[in-house]
């Protein structure tokens, strides 16, 4: 590179159009001072479109470009360099990662050009100085929405909330939840998000151990009779959360019936019809709508079983993740174990074992010196140990704001422990708050 220093018309040097950071952000600060100094570093530029045609595009330097301009600085100081648009690329994305001028998503964007050039995971992290686990992390932010990134940007939303978002399956759904960054929806809708891509994995799993040995009922047929198959209805599968086992092999080895299974909405139903079953005559139009009474029941209840099972998860990461800070948090975690202590009386032991994945075995000392060694590594103080063991002496999935009906029950054990988590920091999503106080649309209304 010749590093002679040529005085170039400012009207002259064009923005790299492949910048990794398109936007030079507020420049009037650096246009004071480049007003009182002068530009006291060069440009490297290089002959715009490699024709030489009296114009140059800047390849470093275009916070200075704008700033002069804005300074009503006519010429300004460059190296014009000799650079394929490879190395353009390269020296641009180093340059602004050095000043730590890029947003993760600019750097991804960054990578993504130095990939398009023909480079790998190794040498792009090579190039730049980041690892390589830090390169694939940061690809998979190109996933996200741009515009709903920029947005998000500034609103407490940290790198690892960006990955957990990047990885949902669904376009859509990491818009939607990215939009949510920096209200207390953000982790609800997060956690949302996962649990239904989980739940369509899992329902597209069971069906095609279904399929191996069941027919389809074609819902959507003319003649397709909801009370004949009701009467044959042998199984219903709806809570989709976890995997669904099933004996494919037993049910194929079962040669005195025949199996149908029926996708419907959010269950899926599995028949068994063998030659000698009868069909019961056509019911009374009150069985009719007790049936169609209890569907709904049984749709209410599934709802809000779902809503729950959420926020006791949701709950669980916090408190496994959290770490005080302040006086006030330690004296909030000693009056929630003291609430704990006094309200609840629960084996502590097997909940431990389930909070970090460990078989319980036969009870307390099973696997106690297994549990011992993950909780010392994973460097808990004192008092976040004991806001675990407040948490789990008073926490957990019985608790509930809804009975069997969907009727609101008001579990005021629920309303103290949202209220020790969120003086801690907690935030609760709506859902969460209508869930507690009775107001979720779920709950039964009036005399229904």
């Amino acid at each position: 590179m010749d590093k002679k220093i040529t005085y170039i018309d400012a009207d002259k040097l064009v923005p790299h159009p492949k910048n990794p950071r398109l936007e030079v952000g507020d420049v009037s600060e650096l246009a004071d001072s480049i007003k009182k100094n002068g530009v006291l570093q060069n440009l490297t530029v290089v002959p715009f479109g490699g024709v030489g045609d009296g114009r140059y595009t800047v390849i470093i330097g275009h916070r200075r470009l704008a700033a002069a301009k804005l300074a009503g600085i006519k010429e300004l100081p460059c190296v014009i360099a000799d650079m394929d648009e490879k190395e353009q690329i390269e020296t641009m994305l180093i340059e602004n990662m050095q000043r730590r001028q890029l947003t993760p998503y600019e750097e991804a964007e960054g990578f993504q050009l130095m990939f398009d050039f023909g480079g790998d995971i190794h040498s792009v992290a090579e190039r730049t100085g980041f690892s390589e686990t830090t390169v694939r992390n940061r690809m998979k932010l190109l996933r996200l929405d741009k515009e709903a990134f920029k947005k998000s940007q500034g609103k407490n939303i940290s790198l690892n909330d960006y990955l957990a978002v990047a990885e949902l399956e669904d376009e859509n759904a990491r818009k939607e939840v990215l939009q949510k960054a920096g209200t207390n929806e953000f982790t609800w809708s997060l956690r949302s998000a996962k649990d239904e891509e989980k739940k369509k994995t899992n329902r597209a799993d069971l069906i095609k151990k279904l399929e191996m040995f069941a027919e389809r009922v074609d819902v959507e047929a003319d003649d397709y009779d909801e009370n004949y198959w009701d009467a044959y209805l042998f199984t219903e599968f709806w809570n989709f959360s976890d995997p669904i086992e099933i004996d494919v092999e037993e049910y194929m080895n079962d040669t005195d019936a025949r199996y149908f299974y029926e996708p419907c909405a959010r269950s899926v139903y599995l028949y068994r019809v063998a030659d000698n079953d009868e069909v019961e005559n056509e019911p009374s139009p009150e069985v009719i709508e007790a049936e169609r009474k209890e569907k709904e029941r049984v749709e209410r209840y599934r709802k809000l079983v779902e809503v729950k099972n959420r926020a006791f998860e949701l709950r669980k990461e916090f408190v496994i993740t959290f770490t005080p800070k302040t006086e006030t948090d330690f004296r909030i975690i000693a009056e929630f174990e003291m609430f704990s202590a006094d309200k609840m009386g629960y084996d502590i032991y097997s909940k431990l074992c389930d909070m970090f994945g460990v078989d319980a075995k036969d009870g307390y000392g099973g696997n106690k010196e297994q549990l011992i060694e993950i909780i010392h590594d994973s460097k808990i103080k004192t008092f976040r140990a004991l806001l675990m063991s407040a948490w789990l002496k008073s926490d957990g999935e019985y608790l509930d704001e809804h009975d069997f009906n969907g009727n609101y029950t008001n579990d005021d054990k629920l309303a103290y422990i949202y209220n020790y988590l969120t003086l801690l920091g907690y935030q609760m999503s709506d859902e969460e708050k209508a869930y507690l106080d009775g107001t979720h649309e779920l709950f039964l209304k009036g005399d229904n």
